[in-house]
């Protein structure tokens, strides 16, 4: 989704086309302002920091979470309040693990009556048979499964719980099933982490998605683990040298190249893979050597606003909050002093979570193509 006042431009523009086009110039303009004069394509909340996994690729579970977090009053009013100066947004909902709250429901229900769309990415592990008829019922445009590898003991050992595997392939089932009896057209896809441990697998995973009849698969490169710590912890520099300890980034480097051809040309026969081929071909520099990829811009500062548990408000994950949506306005916390020394130190940054589908920004080339094989792909089906 788009902030309003795209929406609006969109809607006078003579084309698809071309208002996607001009969109992504505003964009582009907009990165290079600490005050951007474009708003938030998406707001992505934090429900929670607590989780039951023990994840390889997260170090939240090793600190215990605060208990001051949002309360569902809370939260409703801050998303009321950011209603009230985006109009309809994408809201995304994740954690720790949100359906490790109760009141993960009525959040999603009152985003559905706001008419805003939703995404919830949830680890599987809750989602039973009760669960997913609740978020069909509830509104949800589309439900997200934290999926590693496709052989169940890569996965498991990835997400350090056993057993996880068959709950995520349980849960996709119980959530097909209930929305097919409600027939809802809310969407399930996949986040799938890439890195030496797993990549030989992602091309059976992908297939297999697509046998099973899931809408997408996001494919992100590994991070250092050590930045996704608990909101309140103290934040963790930055270190250059992660990759020589981390136990999931090795691998042999021409069957990671072999991998990466392979999704390529998986995205090209129309596999429901996230992002772009150059992104694609981005992530397989990453992984032979971090410091080789070219510099790319990070969008992260001017289409994200994230509000972690306790209500504060980031534009990166790893960097400090600007403000408190407890007690400051949303539009205002987006143009202040803050926000500004922020989007300057995200120009500067190089780490590997730019290339993440929420923070990767792909190019006018790539973003004209994609829509062109949309519209094409619409015509030959009418």
């Amino acid at each position: 989704m788009v902030g309003s006042n795209e929406v609006t431009l969109r809607q006078r523009s003579p084309s698809q086309m071309e208002s996607a086009l001009y969109a992504h110039f505003m964009r582009w303009l907009a990165w290079h302002d600490d005050r951007p004069q474009v708003a938030p394509r998406q707001i992505i909340i934090d429900i929670t920091d607590r989780c039951f996994f023990r994840c390889m690729t997260c170090d939240k579970w090793k600190s215990q979470a605060a208990l001051d977090e949002m309360t569902t009053a809370e939260w409703l009013d801050a998303l009321e309040r950011l209603f009230e100066w985006l109009g309809p947004y994408h809201l995304s909902l994740s954690g720790g693990e949100p359906l490790g709250r109760d009141d993960i429901y009525q959040i999603i229900a009152f985003a559905r009556d706001h008419g805003l769309t939703t995404n919830l990415m949830t680890n599987g592990w809750l989602v039973n048979a009760e669960a997913a008829k609740k978020l069909v019922h509830a509104g949800l445009t589309n439900l997200t499964f934290s999926l590693n590898a496709f052989n169940p003991a890569t996965h498991d050992r990835t997400r350090g719980m056993p057993g996880s595997h068959a709950r995520v392939v349980a849960g996709i089932g119980h959530v097909q099933q209930a929305r097919a009896k409600a027939d809802a057209r809310m969407t399930v896809s996949l986040n799938t982490i890439i890195c030496g441990a797993t990549a030989t697998e992602l091309p059976n995973l992908v297939r297999w998605a697509r046998q099973v009849g899931l809408d997408a698969v996001g494919l992100q490169p590994l991070a250092d683990v050590s930045l996704y710590q608990p909101y309140r912890s103290p934040q963790v520099a930055y270190r250059p040298d992660w990759t020589a300890t981390s136990e999931l980034w090795s691998g042999d480097r021409q069957q990671i190249d072999a991998v990466l051809d392979q999704l390529v040309s998986l995205k090209q026969q129309g596999y429901p893979i996230l992002g772009t081929a150059r992104q694609l071909r981005l992530i397989g520099a990453y992984l032979r050597d971090p410091a080789s990829v070219p510099p790319t811009r990070c969008y992260v500062g001017v289409d994200n606003l994230l509000l972690d548990p306790y209500g504060e408000v980031r534009l990166c994950y790893s960097m400090e909050p600007i403000g408190n949506i407890r007690t400051q306005r949303p539009a205002a916390l987006w143009s202040c002093a803050a926000a500004a020394r922020v989007r300057a130190k995200i120009r500067t940054c190089q780490m590997g979570c730019r290339l993440l589908n929420c923070n990767y920004h792909p190019s006018a080339t790539e973003r004209a193509s994609a829509l062109w094989q949309r519209l094409t792909k619409r015509q030959s089906q009418a």
